[in-house]
């Protein structure tokens, strides 16, 4: 009969690429984990990993197998919250990720006020993209993340935070008229954050674009908004930020070069993301309201004037 232990290896396995990176996650010897998942696939006389490969992947029975061990831990996790929520306490170990376009900013805002008011989640705090968010959630490796929504993935279950503006942060050098129109861009001016990141295709969205424009003598995609404000600074260049980066940008002499639009006021939403098996409900309502209690008032009160939505593609 499978143990929980096994399958728990065998999820690792799957997750990390590797035997050796599965046995360090699992905080045991490879050699043990090796033996346990050698043991599971004994007891179904079947092979789950395709072993010859690099990163190591699932074999096709091992697919399906992976996916039905991945729901029983789901359900087997359940216990644990069960047990705890008796009382109605909120606590436990959270693994929760956020993107980079609002780890800077929004972090600071939360964590220390969660951690201090519950101090028995251990918060297990990561950086990642949308789609890492999504596969890690999937595959039990997460238990919430942070990102723009709406994602149209049914297996993800959204709880709207907020919802945040954005703005045009031009460079002393490039000459913008104070009246903003979305339509009346200098798109060759624009520059943008690399292909992983959904504020990029944001801001393609909203200037009706399917690509960057090219510039004369330049290619630059930046990995971070500091990298991309930097590099505005520096020549004549603009990009779209949102509300959270702006107010940082606020507090320094560069704060002129923020102007908001004429005709609109686009926004992205704001929202913690479950897998829908996950039953950690009250960490995750804990959550969303610390991180509402301790926002800016103008993004408490910025649902009530925004315009125009911006999908995540």
């Amino acid at each position: 009969m499978a143990t929980i232990t096994q399958l728990s290896y065998a999820l690792a396995v799957l997750r990390e690429g590797s035997f050796q990176n599965a046995a360090k996650a699992c905080h045991v010897t490879q050699p043990t984990l090796s033996m346990q998942i050698q043991k599971l696939e004994e007891e179904y006389d079947l092979v789950l990993f395709d072993r010859s490969r690099k990163p190591v992947v699932a074999t096709k029975i091992g697919a399906q197998i992976l996916e039905q061990c991945q729901n029983v831990m789901f359900e087997f996790a359940k216990i644990e919250q069960i047990v705890n929520s008796r009382h109605g306490e909120v606590m436990g170990t959270y693994n929760l990720a956020i993107i980079p376009t609002l780890a800077p900013t929004l972090v600071p805002i939360f964590l220390a006020n969660f951690r201090n008011k519950y101090p028995k989640v251990a918060v297990n705090l990561k950086e990642m993209t949308t789609e890492q968010i999504i596969q890690n959630l999937k595959t039990g490796a997460l238990d919430a993340g942070i990102l723009s929504t709406p994602l149209e993935d049914p297996s993800i279950h959204e709880m709207k935070i907020f919802d945040e503006p954005l703005y045009v942060f031009h460079s002393d050098l490039l000459e913008m008229e104070d009246d903003i129109h979305s339509k009346r861009l200098p798109l060759e001016r624009l520059v943008l954050l690399q292909e992983e990141h959904c504020l990029r295709h944001q801001v393609l969205d909203l200037c009706a674009m399917s690509q960057m424009p090219s510039h004369s003598n330049l290619s630059f995609e930046a990995g971070s908004l500091a990298t991309l404000v930097n590099i505005i600074q520096s020549d004549q260049f603009f990009t779209i930020l949102p509300l959270l980066s702006v107010k940082q940008l606020n507090k320094k002499p560069i704060s002129n070069n923020i102007k908001e639009f004429s005709d609109i006021t686009p926004y992205r939403e704001v929202a913690l993301v479950t897998h829908r098996s996950q039953i950690k409900k009250n960490i995750h309502d804990a959550l969303i309201d610390t991180i509402k209690k301790h926002l800016p008032s103008d993004l408490k009160d910025s649902q009530h004037q925004l315009n125009l939505k911006l999908r995540p593609v």
